[in-house]
C-alpha cells in the first residue's frame, strides 16, 4: 500500500477525494490528472481536496505528497535548547522523505517471484522518442521502423533494464537519461533518507527524566543535561508549561512579540525585579504592554508600555510581605507613600504632590482677584469673597464668583464689618448667590439705614461637575 500517495478512478459525479496520509505543509500535496499535474482544486478540509470542475468519469486522479528534499526544515546550532517540536520537525521530514522514496520505488518495476519485472498490470507511457539502441520505444515505433515482434520484445526488454536503473541504480552512481539530464535512482533516495533517520544519533531515554536533550558542541549526536530552569510541581512559584524561557542572556527591552514569557533564577536584562517571575506581553490601543508578576521576597507585580518605539521605566503596582498573606504595597504614590490593605496611609503623609481620582484632585484650592475657593473629587464646591461696599448705594451690585458653579445650591450668608457699636443695619442689603447665573453674587439693597462703608463676607455653595 502507498505511504504517501492515493489514487481514484473519477465517476464523473464526485467532485471531493479524501487524502489518507499526512503532511506537514498543504504546499506539500500534487494533484495530477491522467499524469498530467493540475492547480484547478481547493481545500475542502484538511484532509480532502475538492476539484474547481468534477473529473470526466475515467479519469485517473492522483494525489501524491512530496515533502521538501532539498532543504532542511530544521537547522540545529551550537548551545542552543533543543526542543521536542524541532526534533519532530527534523525527524517527520526525513521519515516522510523515506515513505516517498519506498513509494516511488513501490511504483515502479520491481521483481517479479519468476525473476521478471513488474509493471503491475500497468501501461509504460509517455516514452520519449528512441535515439540510441539502449533506449525505449513506442509501440508506433516498433510497428513503423521495425514492423516484428521479434524486435518489439528487444525493445520492451531494453526499456525494463532502463527502468531498473531508474529502480535500482548503486547510490550516488547517476542514471544518464536520453534528454542529457542525468539524476538518482529511487534506491539512492531511499539509502540517503534511511542514513538521515538513522545519522539523529539519539541516546537512550532511560535514567534521563526530567532532563533536557541537546545537540553536543562537537555536533557529533545529542547528550541530556541537568534542567537549568526549575519547573518541577512543588515549585509553584514558576509558571508550568507555558511560554517561552528566559534567561540572563536575554533582554526584556527586546521581547516586542505577544504571548507568555518565564525565568527562573537567571533574571534577564531590564527586569523590574528578581528572579522567578512570568510575564505576559500583551497589546492595548495600539501600543505594547509588558506585564511582571513573582516571588521574590513576596507577590510582586510591574507594568510598563511601550511608546514610540521606545519601552517607558516600570510601574509597580503590587508587593506583598514575604509571608503572602498581607499586602504591604498597593498603589504606590511614592517612594514612602503606600497604602496599606485596609486603604489607609502606612507611610508618610505627605504627598509630593495632590491624589487624583478619575483624572481629578482629590482635593483642590485656591484664590485669584475674586477671592477663595475650595472642590472636592466629587463635585462639591465653596466660593468666598468679602467686597467693600457703600450702604448709600441703592443699585444692585453683581460680583464674579472666583470658579463657576454647575449647580448653585444657595447657602449663600454674608455678615457685616466696619458698622459702629449698636448701630441696626439689618434688613438693609441682601446678597444672593444667583441660582440661574451660577457666575454671581448679587447685592441689593432692601431698605434705608445705616449708609457707611462696610466689608461684607459671601459664601456660596454647589456644584462645579
Amino acid at each position: 500500500m502507498a505511504l504517501a500517495r492515493v489514487q481514484y478512478e473519477a465517476d464523473g459525479s464526485t467532485d471531493t477525494y479524501s487524502l489518507t496520509f499526512p503532511y506537514i505543509a498543504k504546499e506539500d500535496v500534487k494533484v495530477s490528472l491522467d499524469g498530467t499535474e493540475t492547480t484547478a482544486w481547493t481545500w475542502a478540509s484538511d484532509s480532502s481536496i475538492k476539484f474547481d470542475t468534477v473529473p470526466t468519469s475515467g479519469t485517473i486522479i492522483d494525489i501524491v505528497r512530496e515533502t521538501e528534499r532539498e532543504n532542511l526544515l530544521v537547522d540545529f546550532q551550537d548551545g542552543s535548547t533543543l526542543l521536542e517540536s524541532d526534533l519532530d520537525l527534523a525527524a517527520t521530514q526525513s521519515f516522510y522523505l523515506a515513505q516517498e522514496s519506498f513509494d516511488q520505488t513501490g511504483s515502479t518495476l520491481t521483481v517479479a517471484e519468476d525473476g521478471s519485472y513488474s509493471a503491475s498490470s500497468r501501461r509504460i507511457s509517455t516514452v520519449g522518442y528512441p535515439d540510441s539502441d539502449d533506449d525505449a520505444a513506442t509501440q508506433g515505433y516498433v510497428k513503423d521502423q521495425l514492423g516484428s515482434n521479434e524486435q518489439y520484445a528487444t525493445d520492451a526488454e531494453n526499456a525494463a533494464i532502463e527502468a531498473q536503473n531508474w529502480a535500482n541504480r548503486a547510490e550516488d552512481d547517476l542514471v544518464p537519461e536520453g534528454d542529457g539530464v542525468d539524476d538518482y535512482s529511487a534506491l539512492h533516495w531511499a539509502r540517503k533518507a534511511e542514513g538521515w533517520a538513522q545519522g539523529v544519533n539519539m541516546p537512550s531515554a532511560s535514567g534521563n527524566a526530567l532532563k533536557i536533550l541537546r545537540q553536543k558542541s562537537d555536533e557529533s549526536g545529542f547528550e541530556y543535561i541537568e534542567e537549568p530552569y526549575p519547573k518541577s510541581t512543588a515549585d509553584s512559584r514558576f509558571i508550568q508549561g507555558e511560554g517561552t524561557l528566559l534567561d540572563d542572556t536575554d533582554d526584556l527591552n527586546s521581547i516586542n512579540t505577544k504571548g507568555l514569557y518565564a525565568w527562573g533564577s537567571l533574571s534577564p536584562v531590564n527586569a523590574p525585579f528578581g528572579d522567578y517571575c512570568n510575564m505576559l506581553v500583551t497589546e492595548g490601543t495600539g501600543q505594547l504592554i509588558q506585564l511582571v508578576w513573582g516571588t521574590p521576597s513576596g507577590v510582586r507585580m510591574a507594568a510598563r508600555r511601550k511608546d514610540s518605539g521606545t519601552w517607558g521605566g516600570w510601574t509597580e503596582f503590587l508587593q506583598t510581605d514575604g509571608s503572602g498573606t498581607g499586602l504591604s504595597g498597593i498603589a504606590k504614590l511614592s517612594s514612602s507613600n503606600t497604602f496599606s490593605s485596609s486603604n489607609t496611609f502606612s507611610g508618610s503623609t505627605e504627598f509630593s504632590s495632590m491624589p487624583t481620582v478619575g483624572g481629578n484632585s482629590v482635593v483642590e484650592s485656591g484664590s485669584n482677584s475674586f477671592g477663595t475657593w475650595y472642590r472636592n473629587a466629587d463635585g462639591y464646591q465653596e466660593c468666598h469673597r468679602i467686597h467693600s461696599v457703600n450702604l448709600s448705594n441703592t443699585s444692585i451690585v453683581n460680583l464674579q464668583y472666583p470658579k463657576t458653579f454647575t449647580q448653585v445650591d444657595g447657602g449663600a450668608s454674608g455678615f457685616y464689618n466696619g458698622i459702629t457699636s449698636g448701630t441696626n443695619v439689618s434688613a438693609n442689603w441682601a446678597i444672593s448667590a444667583d441660582a440661574a447665573a451660577q457666575n454671581e453674587w448679587r447685592l441689593f439693597r432692601d431698605g434705608d439705614g445705616y449708609n457707611g462703608s462696610v466689608d461684607i463676607s459671601m459664601s456660596a455653595f454647589g456644584r462645579w461637575k
